[in-house]
């Protein structure tokens, strides 16, 4: 599998941040050993990508595809920003 490369975020030139967060919840509830993946710019906080957990995929898929989410989101407000005001 290729590593997708991040792209800085469009507004402030940040790289993004990936949170992590468990699945599992107290009382033996939720996925144990499962976890949401999601970038974030830390710098401006306005763009997120969207979460991606890895139920029922691998880890490394998981986090790639949190990756290409988060590139997708920056492609998305730059085609804005050069008024491309596509709404997808």
């Amino acid at each position: 599998m290729d590593y997708i490369e991040l792209q800085p975020c469009p507004i402030c030139g940040a790289h993004p941040d990936k949170d992590v967060i468990s699945l599992e919840r107290p009382g033996g509830h939720g996925y144990k050993g499962c976890y949401m993946y999601q970038y974030k710019c830390p710098k401006c906080g306005l763009i997120k990508g969207q979460q991606i957990d890895d139920v029922y995929r691998h880890k490394d898929v998981a986090q790639n595809d949190a990756r290409r989410a988060w590139n997708e989101e920056v492609t998305k407000v730059r085609m804005y920003m050069r008024g491309n005001k596509n709404e997808n």
